[in-house]
């Protein structure tokens, strides 16, 4: 995604000069490319034979009714996550090509800073879940607070980098070094590391 968006925003190479156009089509292209990669590995014949994926497709209510409990808040919050990141760039992007560059890079760099936490996150949730259901509530906090050990000095660990090296991060998108985009990237990361 930020290799087209590098491109397709500025016209590098091959590409047309599209701006904010650019983003838009460079996100979707990167978007369907992971839908085809993992379309591929689920219909993949040893993965459907392994977890017998199109054997049971009967409906179910009472199923489907605990799935919509669990599923609505949890979609719910990515929906709002989702939408207020897509009403941001829409904001940032009014505001010119430097400023939507600047704001996509730094997007990809939170997503490759955090992505660790969030997965442990997920694994965190699953523990808790899992000794929630089995009612053993001590090892469901054991599990949160163990994850937390490891969470809250990454976060802060990163939150540094972010204040301590704003310049450094940015210049892996910045290959032109525009000081415009360093002074934009270093206010972004600061606004980040907190």
């Amino acid at each position: 995604n930020v290799i087209l968006d590098y491109m397709l925003v500025f016209g590098i190479w091959i590409f047309p000069d599209l701006g904010i156009y650019g983003a838009g089509i460079a996100t979707s292209i990167a978007n369907l490319f992971v839908a085809i990669i993992l379309t591929y590995f689920y219909l993949k014949k040893s993965i459907r034979d392994k977890y017998h994926i199109f054997s049971n497709l009967k409906f179910c209510l009472n199923r489907t009714i605990n799935l919509l409990k669990v599923g609505i808040p949890s979609g719910s919050q990515f929906v709002l996550e989702v939408g207020s990141f897509t009403i941001f760039t829409y904001l940032v992007q009014k505001l010119g090509t430097i400023e939507l560059f600047t704001n996509n890079a730094s997007i990809q760099i939170y997503r490759f800073a955090f992505l660790p936490v969030a997965g442990l996150g997920v694994g965190i949730q699953s523990l808790v879940g899992r000794y929630i259901g089995s009612k053993e509530i001590n090892y469901s906090y054991r599990s949160f607070y163990s994850g937390m050990k490891v969470i809250i000095p990454f976060m802060i660990f990163m939150g540094l980098i972010f204040i301590l090296f704003p310049d450094q991060l940015i210049s892996i998108f910045n290959p032109g070094q525009d000081p415009q985009i360093f002074e934009l990237a270093g206010n972004v990361f600061l606004i980040a590391a907190f």
